[in-house]
C-alpha cells in the first residue's frame, strides 16, 4: 500500500485542518470549521470560516500514514488569461478576471450544480467572506461559463475557475477547497485546503519603509548612531516592503525618490545600478542590494554641512505595479554633524603705508566663508558694519569723504550655518590727499651693454616672460618665452623713478640698489601692465604683496616676473564684476602654432588661452567662457591651490546644479547647454557656457529656455 506523510500534504499547503484531522488522536481541536462537517452544508453557499486560522506551518505534526487513493492538492496557480500563461500576482483592480487553475492527483467526482450539492467544493474568499464556486461541465463557455462557475479541464483531475473582480471587493482574495471534496471512489480530502498564495483586490495597499539603518562601512557591519563630522562616509541601508521601482538616473527621474535631509536641505540620491561598484558608485549614489527591496546609499560628510542627518523617502517611490508610497517618510533617529567654527576671513590687495586712493577695492576669501560684512572708518576702531554681501563679490568702498589721517577697514565672515566671525580682520592706511605721485622723465637704456659680466654686488636683476604657447594638455606657468624691450619702471627705493628695458632674452638689471626688495611696474604695447615686488631670495608677489603660488609658477624664482597679453575691453568689463583668481593673465595664441587638438579655448593655472582663430563673436563667448572657469578657481581658491571641479561644492556651484536640474525637469533640455557632451558634464562647463551667453545676452539663452538659470545668474552674477 501507497503511504502519504503528513509532510507530503503540507508541501501542497493543506494546514490546519490536518492538526484538526489529527486531533482525535493526539489533541481535541475544535473550531476548524470541517471538523466534522461542511460547513457550506451547515450555512448554505455564502458563509464565514469564523475562527479558522491557516498558518505556515505545523510544527512538530506526527508522521501519520495515509492510505493510497486519499485525493489531495497538487498545485493551485492565478492567472490573468483563461490559456493560463499569465501568472498573476499582487493587485487585481475592478473589472479585472481570475483564473485559478486547480491540480488534484486523483479524478474528482463532478457534479454540476449551482448549489451545496456541486463537486468538487471550491470556494474563493475575499476579506473573510466565503463564497462557493458554481460546476459547470466540460465544454461551458461564454454565458454557460461566467464569474463565480469552475468547470474540469482535459480531465477531471484539474478544474478552472473563473471570477471577475468587481468594484464593491476590497482585501485579500483566497482560493480554497472543502474537505468532503471526493474522488470517482467515495475518498474525501484529508483536509479542508486554503492555498498560501494570495490576491489583493481593490484599492492598491502602498509600499512602506520597514527599515533604515547607517553604517560606517560598505559591508553594513558598523553601525552609527550618533555624531558624524566632514570627511565621514556613511552607508544607508533602506529596505522597501516590497520591490521597488527602479529607474537609473543623477536628476529627478531617479526611483525610489530618495534625500538627505541635511539641516534644512534636501539633497537628491543618485540612483545606480545593481551591479554599480568603485567609480560608478560614488558619493551621492544609491542601489539596490537585492530585488526584493533593499537598497544602499553612499554619502560623504562635506566640510559645508551642518545639523541634522537623515533619509527621506519622497512620494514618487512606487513599487513594480506603479503603486506608491502614501506619504512622505521621514526616518525619525537622525544623526548630527556638528556646527563648522567661525571662518577667518583674508583681506589680499589693501593699500599700505600712505596711500592717496579715494576707492579701495579688495578681495576678502576665507575658509567656509559665504558671506562678509565690512566697516570703514577714521581712526583705529571700526563703526558699524553694513550688510551681508556674498563671498565672491569683491569688497570696494569710497573713502575720500573720509579725513586725513588713520583709515580702518573691518571685515567680519560668516560660514553657511550663519556663525560670523568674532574678532574682525582688519587693514589700516594713512591717507594723504595731498600726495600727488610724480615721477621723474624716463631714463631709457640699452641692457645689453650696461649689463656687467658679474654684477656688483648691489645690483638687481632678473627676467620678464610671458605663458608659451601651449601643446596638447601642456598649460603650465613654467613653460614661457621672454618678453624683449619692456619698460620697467622702479616704483621705490633707492632707484625710484627709474626706467630701464628688457634685453632680448628679457633681462633686466638696476644698478647699486640698496635694500631686499623693489616695487616694478612692467609696460609693453599689446601686454597687461603689471606692478610686482621682486626680492633678491624670495618668490616675486604681486604689488600688495599677494604670492600668486600656482602649481609651475615661475615667479617662484626670485625676481622673475611673468606677465600676460592685453586684457580685451569685454574681458575687463566682466573682470569687473566677478572674483577672479589672483594674477589671472591673458594669452592670445591665435594665429600660433600649438602642438595637439586643443580646441579653441582653455584655463588652467591661472592662464586663459585663446587657441584658434574664430569670429568675433564665437571668440567673446569664449573670452568669457574661460574667465568663467577662473572664477570657479577663485571661489574654491584665490590663489590657485584648489581644483576647479570643487566649485560645484560651493554655495554658488549648488545654487547652480539645482537650478540646472529643475531647469531640465520643468522646461526640459537646453539645445546648447544640455545637449552638448561637454556642456552636460561637469556642472562647471555648463555654468561657464551659460554665463557666457547670459553676459552676451544672446538670443540662444532665453529666460524661457533657461528660467531658473536666468535667475542664478541675476542673482550670483549679475551683469
Amino acid at each position: 500500500m501507497r503511504r502519504i506523510l503528513v509532510q507530503d500534504i503540507l508541501s501542497h499547503a493543506v494546514f490546519v485542518v490536518v492538526m484538526c484531522a489529527i486531533g482525535i488522536f493526539a489533541m481535541n481541536i475544535i473550531g476548524c470549521g470541517e471538523e466534522m462537517e461542511d460547513p457550506v452544508a451547515v450555512e448554505g453557499a455564502v458563509g464565514t470560516i469564523g475562527t479558522l486560522k491557516i498558518p505556515d506551518t505545523v510544527p512538530g505534526a506526527p508522521k501519520l500514514e495515509i492510505p493510497e487513493g486519499t485525493p489531495t492538492v497538487k498545485s493551485v496557480g492565478y492567472y490573468s488569461d483563461w490559456q493560463l500563461t499569465k501568472p498573476l500576482t499582487g493587485t487585481v483592480s475592478a473589472g479585472k478576471t481570475i483564473f485559478i487553475k486547480v491540480e488534484f492527483s486523483e479524478n474528482m467526482k463532478l457534479v454540476v450544480a449551482d448549489d451545496k450539492h456541486a463537486r468538487p467544493i471550491l470556494y474563493h474568499r475575499i476579506g473573510g467572506e466565503l463564497t462557493r464556486f458554481n460546476i459547470a461541465d466540460f465544454g461551458a463557455k461564454g454565458e454557460d461559463f461566467v464569474s463565480g462557475d469552475a468547470k474540469p479541464m482535459q480531465t477531471k483531475a484539474s478544474f478552472i475557475g473563473k471570477y471577475i473582480v468587481q468594484p464593491e471587493d476590497n482585501g485579500e482574495f483566497v482560493f480554497a477547497i472543502g474537505k468532503w471534496s471526493i474522488d470517482l471512489e467515495g475518498n474525501t480530502l484529508p483536509a479542508f485546503y486554503t492555498h498560501k498564495e494570495k490576491l489583493w483586490l481593490g484599492k492598491p495597499l502602498s509600499p512602506t519603509v520597514t527599515s533604515v539603518d547607517y553604517y560606517r562601512n560598505w559591508q553594513l557591519t558598523e553601525h552609527v548612531t550618533d555624531t558624524i563630522t566632514p570627511g565621514t562616509t556613511v552607508y544607508t541601508k533602506i529596505v522597501f516592503s516590497e520591490e521597488m521601482e527602479h529607474t537609473v538616473s543623477d536628476g529627478t527621474k531617479a526611483r525610489p525618490e530618495l534625500y538627505y535631509r541635511i539641516g534644512d536641505r534636501n539633497i537628491r540620491h543618485n540612483i545606480v545600478p545593481l551591479k554599480a561598484t568603485g567609480r560608478h558608485f560614488a558619493h551621492g549614489d544609491t542601489k539596490p542590494l537585492n530585488k526584493q527591496g533593499a537598497y544602499v546609499g553612499k554619502y560623504k560628510v562635506k566640510t559645508t554641512d551642518f545639523g541634522s542627518f537623515t533619509l527621506v523617502v519622497g512620494t514618487d517611490s512606487a513599487n513594480k505595479e506603479g503603486v506608491k508610497i502614501a506619504e512622505e517618510y521621514v526616518y525619525t533617529e537622525a544623526l548630527h554633524i556638528p556646527l563648522p567654527a567661525a571662518p577667518t576671513v583674508t583681506i589680499t590687495a589693501a593699500p599700505t603705508g600712505t596711500d592717496n586712493t579715494d576707492t579701495v577695492s579688495v578681495t576678502v576669501r576665507g575658509k567656509g566663508a559665504t558671506h562678509y560684512k565690512y566697516s570703514v572708518a577714521a581712526g583705529e576702531e571700526c563703526g558699524d558694519y553694513g550688510n551681508p554681501t556674498p563671498i565672491h563679490r569683491r569688497l570696494s568702498v569710497n573713502v575720500s569723504d573720509l579725513p586725513d589721517g588713520t583709515v580702518s577697514l573691518c571685515v567680519l565672515g560668516k560660514n553657511i550655518a550663519g556663525i560670523w566671525q568674532t574678532t574682525p580682520t582688519t587693514v589700516q592706511w594713512t591717507r594723504d590727499s595731498s600726495v600727488v605721485p610724480v615721477l621723474p622723465d624716463p631714463v631709457v637704456t640699452d641692457n645689453t651693454e650696461a649689463i656687467p659680466v658679474t654684477p656688483g654686488a648691489q645690483d638687481f636683476s632678473g627676467f620678464v616672460y610671458i605663458p608659451k604657447q601651449p601643446r596638447a594638455n601642456d598649460f603650465h606657468r613654467s613653460r614661457v618665452l621672454p618678453v624683449a624691450n619692456a619698460t620697467i619702471t622702479a616704483m621705490s627705493g633707492s632707484v625710484s623713478g627709474k626706467r630701464i628695458v628688457t634685453d632680448q632674452s628679457g633681462r633686466y638689471l638696476f644698478h647699486n640698489v640698496r635694500g631686499d626688495v623693489l616695487h616694478l611696474r612692467v609696460e609693453k604695447e599689446g601686454f597687461e601692465p603689471k606692478e610686482v615686488l621682486v626680492y633678491r631670495s624670495r618668490p616675486t608677489t604681486l604689488s600688495s604683496g599677494v604670492r600668486t603660488n600656482f602649481p609651475g609658477d615661475i615667479q617662484n624664482t626670485p625676481g622673475t616676473i611673468l606677465v600676460g597679453h592685453r586684457w580685451p575691453d569685454e574681458a575687463r568689463r566682466v573682470l569687473s564684476k566677478v572674483t577672479v583668481v589672483h594674477d589671472l593673465l591673458y594669452v592670445d595664441a591665435r594665429g600660433l602654432p600649438t602642438e595637439g587638438a586643443l580646441g579653441t579655448g582653455r584655463y588652467s593655472t591661472g592662464i586663459v588661452w585663446v587657441l584658434e582663430n574664430t569670429n568675433e563673436l564665437t571668440f567673446r563667448v569664449i573670452l568669457v567662457h574661460e574667465i568663467m572657469h577662473a572664477h570657479q578657481h577663485a571661489l574654491v581658491s584665490v590663489d590657485g591651490s584648489g581644483h576647479t571641479s570643487n566649485w560645484k561644492e560651493t554655495a554658488e556651484g549648488r545654487a547652480f546644479v539645482a537650478a540646472m536640474r529643475k531647469d531640465r525637469a520643468e522646461v526640459g533640455d537646453h539645445p546648447i547647454l544640455d545637449r552638448n557632451p561637454h556642456f552636460m558634464s561637469p556642472p562647471r562647463e555648463n555654468a561657464a557656457e551659460f554665463y557666457a551667453l547670459y553676459w552676451l545676452a544672446l538670443p540662444h539663452v532665453t529666460r524661457q529656455q533657461a528660467p531658473n538659470r536666468f535667475k542664478w545668474a541675476d542673482t550670483w552674477l549679475p551683469r
